[in-house]
Protein backbone atom coordinates (compact mmCIF):
# COMPACT_ATOMS: atom_id res chain seq x y z
CA UNK A 1 0.00 0.00 0.00
CA UNK A 2 2.81 2.39 0.88
CA UNK A 3 4.61 1.53 -2.36
CA UNK A 4 1.50 2.38 -4.40
CA UNK A 5 1.13 5.71 -2.61
CA UNK A 6 4.77 6.62 -3.32
CA UNK A 7 4.33 5.74 -7.00
CA UNK A 8 1.20 7.89 -7.19
CA UNK A 9 2.97 10.79 -5.43
CA UNK A 10 5.97 10.71 -7.79
CA UNK A 11 3.64 10.42 -10.78
CA UNK A 12 1.79 13.56 -9.70
CA UNK A 13 5.08 15.43 -9.23
CA UNK A 14 6.21 14.40 -12.70
CA UNK A 15 2.99 15.60 -14.29
CA UNK A 16 3.16 18.91 -12.43
CA UNK A 17 6.75 19.47 -13.51
CA UNK A 18 5.84 18.78 -17.13
CA UNK A 19 2.99 21.27 -16.97
CA UNK A 20 5.26 23.95 -15.48
CA UNK A 21 7.90 23.35 -18.15
CA UNK A 22 5.36 23.61 -20.97
CA UNK A 23 3.93 26.79 -19.43
CA UNK A 24 7.35 28.42 -19.18
CA UNK A 25 8.21 27.50 -22.77
CA UNK A 26 4.92 28.95 -23.95
CA UNK A 27 5.60 32.24 -22.14
CA UNK A 28 9.09 32.45 -23.57
CA UNK A 29 7.81 31.96 -27.10
CA UNK A 30 5.08 34.58 -26.74
CA UNK A 31 7.59 37.14 -25.45
CA UNK A 32 10.17 36.53 -28.16
CA UNK A 33 7.79 36.18 -31.09
CA UNK A 34 7.25 39.92 -31.78
CA UNK A 35 11.01 40.45 -31.92
CA UNK A 36 11.74 37.69 -34.39
CA UNK A 37 8.51 37.57 -36.42
CA UNK A 38 9.64 37.84 -40.07
CA UNK A 39 6.10 38.40 -41.34
CA UNK A 40 5.49 41.72 -39.57
CA UNK A 41 4.63 44.58 -41.93
CA UNK A 42 5.98 48.12 -41.73
CA UNK A 43 2.66 49.52 -40.54
CA UNK A 44 2.73 47.04 -37.62
CA UNK A 45 6.25 48.00 -36.54
CA UNK A 46 6.91 49.48 -33.13
CA UNK A 47 6.57 53.26 -32.93
CA UNK A 48 8.97 53.85 -30.09
CA UNK A 49 11.18 56.50 -31.70
CA UNK A 50 10.74 60.10 -30.58
CA UNK A 51 9.06 62.58 -32.90
CA UNK A 52 11.06 65.03 -35.00
CA UNK A 53 10.65 68.53 -36.40
CA UNK A 54 11.99 69.00 -39.93
CA UNK A 55 12.66 71.96 -42.19
CA UNK A 56 12.68 70.70 -45.78
CA UNK A 57 13.95 72.84 -48.65
CA UNK A 58 13.20 72.28 -52.33
CA UNK A 59 16.44 72.38 -54.29
CA UNK A 60 15.35 71.50 -57.84
CA UNK A 61 12.32 71.40 -60.15
CA UNK A 62 11.33 69.02 -62.94
CA UNK A 63 12.09 66.66 -61.34
CA UNK A 64 11.54 68.01 -57.85
CA UNK A 65 14.27 67.41 -55.30
CA UNK A 66 14.39 68.20 -51.61
CA UNK A 67 16.86 68.25 -48.75
CA UNK A 68 16.45 68.44 -44.96
CA UNK A 69 18.25 71.59 -43.78
CA UNK A 70 17.23 71.29 -40.12
CA UNK A 71 16.16 68.38 -37.91
CA UNK A 72 15.29 68.59 -34.22
CA UNK A 73 13.76 66.13 -31.70
CA UNK A 74 10.14 66.87 -30.80
CA UNK A 75 8.05 65.74 -27.85
CA UNK A 76 4.81 66.79 -29.56
CA UNK A 77 4.88 64.45 -32.54
CA UNK A 78 6.40 64.79 -36.00
CA UNK A 79 5.82 67.74 -38.32
CA UNK A 80 7.70 69.69 -40.98
CA UNK A 81 7.95 73.07 -42.66
CA UNK A 82 8.26 72.74 -46.43
CA UNK A 83 9.95 75.59 -48.32
CA UNK A 84 9.82 75.79 -52.12
CA UNK A 85 12.28 77.56 -54.40
CA UNK A 86 10.00 80.58 -54.73
CA UNK A 87 10.13 81.29 -51.00
CA UNK A 88 6.70 79.88 -50.15
CA UNK A 89 6.28 77.85 -46.97
CA UNK A 90 3.66 75.46 -45.65
CA UNK A 91 3.35 73.13 -42.68
CA UNK A 92 3.13 69.37 -43.21
CA UNK A 93 1.15 67.64 -40.47
CA UNK A 94 2.08 64.29 -38.99
CA UNK A 95 -0.79 62.69 -40.89
CA UNK A 96 0.49 64.02 -44.22
CA UNK A 97 4.06 62.99 -43.44
CA UNK A 98 2.99 59.51 -42.38
CA UNK A 99 0.97 59.01 -45.56
CA UNK A 100 3.93 59.96 -47.78
CA UNK A 101 6.35 57.86 -45.69
CA UNK A 102 4.12 54.77 -45.92
CA UNK A 103 3.78 55.16 -49.69
CA UNK A 104 7.57 55.32 -50.07
CA UNK A 105 8.06 52.45 -47.59
CA UNK A 106 5.89 50.24 -49.80
CA UNK A 107 8.32 50.97 -52.66
CA UNK A 108 11.23 50.01 -50.42
CA UNK A 109 9.59 46.67 -49.66
CA UNK A 110 8.99 45.82 -53.32
CA UNK A 111 12.41 47.11 -54.42
CA UNK A 112 11.27 50.07 -56.54
CA UNK A 113 12.34 52.93 -54.26
CA UNK A 114 15.27 55.11 -55.28
CA UNK A 115 16.47 54.90 -51.67
CA UNK A 116 17.60 51.32 -52.26
CA UNK A 117 19.09 52.06 -55.69
CA UNK A 118 22.60 53.40 -56.22
CA UNK A 119 22.56 57.23 -56.64
CA UNK A 120 23.69 58.54 -60.02
CA UNK A 121 26.14 61.40 -60.55
CA UNK A 122 23.58 63.56 -62.36
CA UNK A 123 20.74 62.87 -59.93
CA UNK A 124 19.18 66.12 -58.59
CA UNK A 125 18.46 64.47 -55.24
CA UNK A 126 15.59 62.78 -53.43
CA UNK A 127 11.87 63.30 -53.95
CA UNK A 128 9.72 64.60 -51.12
CA UNK A 129 8.52 61.13 -50.09
CA UNK A 130 12.05 59.75 -50.20
CA UNK A 131 13.36 62.67 -48.16
CA UNK A 132 10.69 62.23 -45.50
CA UNK A 133 11.18 58.47 -45.20
CA UNK A 134 14.97 58.81 -45.08
CA UNK A 135 14.78 61.42 -42.31
CA UNK A 136 11.91 60.24 -40.12
CA UNK A 137 11.09 56.59 -40.86
CA UNK A 138 11.33 55.48 -37.24
CA UNK A 139 9.26 58.36 -35.89
CA UNK A 140 6.50 57.96 -38.49
CA UNK A 141 6.09 54.24 -39.16
CA UNK A 142 8.40 52.43 -36.76
CA UNK A 143 11.95 51.19 -36.49
CA UNK A 144 11.61 48.16 -38.76
CA UNK A 145 11.95 50.09 -42.03
CA UNK A 146 14.57 52.37 -40.48
CA UNK A 147 16.73 49.35 -39.62
CA UNK A 148 16.18 47.89 -43.08
CA UNK A 149 17.34 51.11 -44.74
CA UNK A 150 20.29 51.54 -42.37
CA UNK A 151 21.68 48.20 -43.52
CA UNK A 152 21.46 49.13 -47.22
CA UNK A 153 24.70 50.46 -48.73
CA UNK A 154 22.86 52.40 -51.45
CA UNK A 155 20.76 54.16 -48.83
CA UNK A 156 23.92 55.12 -46.95
CA UNK A 157 25.23 56.75 -50.13
CA UNK A 158 21.98 58.70 -50.45
CA UNK A 159 22.38 59.87 -46.86
CA UNK A 160 25.90 61.10 -47.54
CA UNK A 161 24.67 62.90 -50.64
CA UNK A 162 21.87 64.53 -48.63
CA UNK A 163 24.30 65.69 -45.96
CA UNK A 164 26.56 67.23 -48.59
CA UNK A 165 23.63 69.01 -50.26
CA UNK A 166 22.36 70.27 -46.90
CA UNK A 167 25.79 71.65 -45.97
CA UNK A 168 26.14 73.33 -49.37
CA UNK A 169 22.70 74.93 -49.07
CA UNK A 170 23.39 76.26 -45.58
CA UNK A 171 26.74 77.66 -46.68
CA UNK A 172 25.07 79.42 -49.61
CA UNK A 173 22.45 80.93 -47.30
CA UNK A 174 25.14 82.23 -44.95
CA UNK A 175 26.96 83.85 -47.87
CA UNK A 176 23.74 85.53 -49.02
CA UNK A 177 23.12 86.90 -45.53
CA UNK A 178 26.70 88.23 -45.25
CA UNK A 179 26.48 89.94 -48.64
CA UNK A 180 23.10 91.45 -47.78
CA UNK A 181 24.39 92.81 -44.50
CA UNK A 182 27.46 94.25 -46.20
CA UNK A 183 25.39 96.03 -48.86
CA UNK A 184 23.01 97.59 -46.32
CA UNK A 185 25.71 98.76 -43.89
CA UNK A 186 25.76 102.62 -43.71
CA UNK A 187 28.84 104.14 -45.31
CA UNK A 188 30.91 106.96 -43.80
CA UNK A 189 29.83 110.34 -45.24
CA UNK A 190 32.12 113.01 -46.67
CA UNK A 191 31.14 115.31 -43.81
CA UNK A 192 31.92 112.73 -41.12
CA UNK A 193 34.58 115.07 -39.73
CA UNK A 194 32.31 118.12 -39.78
CA UNK A 195 32.44 118.50 -36.00
CA UNK A 196 36.18 119.02 -36.07
CA UNK A 197 35.98 121.31 -39.09
CA UNK A 198 33.25 123.36 -37.43
CA UNK A 199 35.39 123.77 -34.38
CA UNK A 200 38.36 124.88 -36.46
CA UNK A 201 36.35 127.33 -38.52
CA UNK A 202 34.76 128.73 -35.39
CA UNK A 203 38.19 129.45 -34.02
CA UNK A 204 39.23 131.16 -37.25
CA UNK A 205 36.29 133.56 -37.25
CA UNK A 206 36.81 134.21 -33.59
CA UNK A 207 40.37 135.36 -34.17
CA UNK A 208 39.25 137.44 -37.13
CA UNK A 209 36.81 139.33 -34.92
CA UNK A 210 39.50 140.03 -32.41
CA UNK A 211 41.78 141.52 -35.07
CA UNK A 212 39.04 143.89 -36.24
CA UNK A 213 38.43 145.19 -32.72
CA UNK A 214 42.06 146.10 -32.39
Amino acid sequence: MRIMRKKLFYSMLGSLGLMITIGLQGCGQSEEQPKTNPNGTISEASKSEQGVFLIIQQTAKNPDAYVVVEKHPSSTGTRAILKDMDGNERILTEEELKKMAEAEAAKVENGTSNLTQAPTANSPGLSLGETILASAAGALIGGMIANKLAGNSNFQQHQQQQQAQSSAYQQTQRSIIRNTNASTKPKQGIFSGSKTNKSSSGGLFKNFGRKRRR
